[in-house]
């Protein structure tokens, strides 16, 4: 492989976003972010899990900001237009728990306080899995396989997309 390659390949991967998936016989939904996600990124990807007839599988969800980039670009305006998307279904909230699980370089913790304090949402940033998958009643392996299983799905999708020429 070549050096352009590689280079164009780490770059493909810090830009990855976030995905989720939707498990109906457990009632969770599983969302993943990596790599440097913005504003941009989480409003699009906000709008497409509410047009989904399988969001929210069921009242509780993890999301993994484990391997998001410090360099993400979410700040109060970003967050007030996730809040504003969101608010406008309520049913689908309506009595949610969420657990989020962020590394220790993870910013946004002031900024959900908006979300949760507008909506009812139960909503706590963890860092520790485990302690996030008790909270929501989830086997921690299973979670960690589904987990798993999305990032490498958002590598796999961030890999096809057309490369930037330098």
């Amino acid at each position: 492989m070549t050096a352009g390659l590689l280079k164009r390949r780490k770059e493909a991967q810090a830009a990855m976003g976030i995905a989720y998936s939707c498990d109906k016989d457990k009632g969770v939904s599983y969302e993943v972010w990596a790599g440097v996600v913005t504003g941009n990124n989480w409003a699009e990807h906000v709008r497409r899990q509410v047009a989904d007839p399988a969001w929210p599988a069921g009242d509780r969800s993890l999301t993994d900001l484990r391997l998001v980039s410090s360099n993400s670009s979410i700040g109060k305006a970003e967050m007030e237009e996730v809040v504003a998307l969101y608010g406008a279904h309520p049913a689908k909230l309506a009595q949610g728990r969420a657990a989020v699980v962020a590394g220790k370089d993870f910013q946004l913790s002031p900024l959900f306080r908006i979300f949760t304090s507008r909506h009812g949402f139960r909503l706590i940033v963890f860092n520790d899995m485990l302690l996030a998958c008790k909270w929501l009643g989830l086997d921690s392996n299973e979670a960690e396989r589904s987990i798993a299983w999305l990032r490498a799905k958002l590598v796999a999708e961030t890999n096809q997309q057309p490369q930037k020429s330098p």
